[in-house]
Order: structure tokens, then sequence, then C-alpha cells
């Protein structure tokens, strides 16, 4: 019996793997939560998925907050829409054990142009590792392409890698 199903799951996880547009559906609730506050604004559940003390990292490095972390999530979600007011985040892969959460992630949209940036097209793939308590997000580290971001927007013109 066991060997039907890990053969069922492995053809259901490669079939999954195919082609550059592959995307999934969210299977934890805090996940699902956090792709709609994304693609649509909506943070009217975040008291339900996310701790008021949730600590966030990105990049390496933790996010002070001069809020509750509920406020400092939205904050930092809105941020990112009014660069991309088209944004769309694309669930890549999920992966979880009973307190941890694994996704990978694909941002697209379109930057809105001002004085200080340019716009245009962006595509962004990252990384989220989310810890889950009491189903409410307690923490959260982000890795993601910092480098495409600052050319798509013209903060930085041109990256040249240093010589070794």
């Amino acid at each position: 019996m066991v060997i039907p199903t890990v053969a069922a799951v492995a053809v259901k996880h490669f079939r999954s793997k195919q082609g550059d547009s592959a995307h999934m559906e969210p299977k934890h609730p805090a996940v699902a939560f956090l792709l709609d506050a994304w693609n649509s604004g909506d943070f009217s559940r975040v008291d339900k998925f996310v701790a008021t003390d949730i600590s966030i990292h990105t990049n390496g490095r933790p996010l002070a907050a001069d809020r509750d972390g509920q406020s400092t999530v939205c904050d930092r979600i809105q941020s990112w829409r009014a660069l991309a007011p088209d944004l769309v985040m694309e669930l890549r892969e999920e992966i979880r054990n009973k307190r941890r959460i694994a996704i990978e992630f694909r941002i697209t949209g379109t930057l809105a142009a001002d004085g200080s940036r340019r716009g245009g097209p962006i595509e962004v793939s990252g990384s989220a590792f989310l810890s889950i308590n009491k189903g409410e997000v307690t923490e959260v580290r982000t890795v993601y392409d910092t480098l495409t971001v600052a050319l798509a927007n013209g903060s930085v013109s041109e990256w040249t890698p240093p010589p070794n």
C-alpha cells in the first residue's frame, strides 16, 4: 500500500515541475492568506495568520518594526504593491513540516515610473521560510534577488561582477 501512494505523490510532484510556468495552490491557510494579501491587497485576516510579535528577516537582515508585526507585514506588502500596481505573486513550491514552511515564489508586474525610478516589467524569484505556531506566522526569512529589482527600477544602471 505504501509503494502506490509514494508513486502517486512522486508523479504529482514531477508533473508540477514541468515547464517554467508551473505554479501551485497554497496548502497551508497562512500561505494562502499571504499570497492573497500580495495579489489583492486584502489584509482583513492578518490578525488570524500573522503574530503581532513576528520576526522578519530579508536577505539575512532583520527588519526593525516601529509598530506591531501585523502592521509591518501589511506595510511591506503595500510598498511592493505601490512599486508595481499590477503585481502578481505566484507560488512555485510549498514544503512543510509541523512548524516550518518553505515556499518558492515568483513576483511579476510592471514597475510604476516616477521622478526617481523608471518603469517597466519586473520578474523576481525568491524563497521564504516561515515558522508557524498555532496557525500564525511567527517568523519569516525571505531571500530574493535585490539586484534584479535595483536594475529594473533604475536604482543602479549596470552591474559588473568583481574580478576574481
